[in-house]
């Protein structure tokens, strides 16, 4: 079966400012998003640490990771959700963010993996946190890019695009089609469903999903992600600067 790598989003990085930015009203954001993208100040103090655009940070950070995904030879690629092509012959979708990558050999794996009467595979995520490898076991749910769906599975939903643009939200949506969710019983499970109950991390199980035990993919959690200016990641810190200025960079662009 072919392969095509989805990324979420076609953000014009190279070409907005950050009032564009700020001004984003694409009908595909959730509540979530929106309110991710209207801190303002964490953007100021970001570019006062690194004397650059944070706007054309993120197109490098894209262009690093599209470089990647060429690597990875899939057979097609798609920038934004709402531009994949839902008809023609079946296929293996990979959704992911613009900065964040799979591993070189992922291809091969998926491709030998999705047998018949397959619709989903997971596998754990990957994630390098400022620079620093971990790998988080609790995979039985879509999480930014550890996951890869059929395509005519999920051409099967009315609200496709917001399962492949919205892991958290899609986890829960797939759940409900499978029609079971199986809560996890050990305490550090329950402790996970606790913690993030609305990310839709309430691991998924049925008999068309595979689970893999062997990462393929790397979520870069990078003082550019619009996700570490929320909430404790940045909340301890009085000078915001300073402390930024004392972390790296993407690290494709190392």
């Amino acid at each position: 079966m072919k392969t095509r790598i989805v990324v979420r989003t076609s953000t014009p990085w190279e070409t907005m400012t950050l009032d564009d930015f700020y001004r984003q009203r694409d009908p595909m954001l959730t509540p979530m998003a929106k309110a991710e993208v209207k801190n303002p100040h964490y953007i100021k103090y970001w570019e006062e640490a690194y004397k650059r655009s944070f706007c054309m940070y993120r197109a490098m950070c894209r262009d690093a990771c599209m470089q990647q995904h060429r690597e990875v030879k899939a057979d097609a690629i798609t920038v934004g959700v709402l531009n994949l092509p839902l008809d023609g012959e079946d296929e293996i979708l990979l959704p992911i963010d613009d900065d964040d990558a799979y591993d070189v050999g992922i291809i091969d794996t998926l491709r030998q993996t999705f047998d018949r009467g397959v619709n989903l595979v997971v596998w754990p995520r990957r994630t390098n946190f400022l620079g620093k490898l971990r790998i988080e076991p609790f995979t039985r749910y879509l999480d930014t890019c550890n996951w890869a769906i059929r395509k005519s599975f999920v051409a099967t939903f009315p609200e496709w695009p917001t399962v492949l643009a919205y892991h958290w939200i899609g986890s829960n949506i797939v759940g409900q089609r499978f029609q079971h969710v199986e809560r996890a019983t050990s305490l550090m499970g329950m402790a996970q469903e606790l913690l993030k109950p609305a990310l839709g991390n309430i691991p998924l199980r049925h008999p068309s999903m595979i689970e893999l035990d062997i990462p393929l993919s790397t979520y870069y959690m990078h003082t550019g992600s619009i996700s570490f200016s929320q909430g404790k990641k940045m909340a301890p810190h009085h000078d915001l600067v300073e402390y930024l200025r004392g972390l790296p960079l993407h690290p494709l662009l190392s």
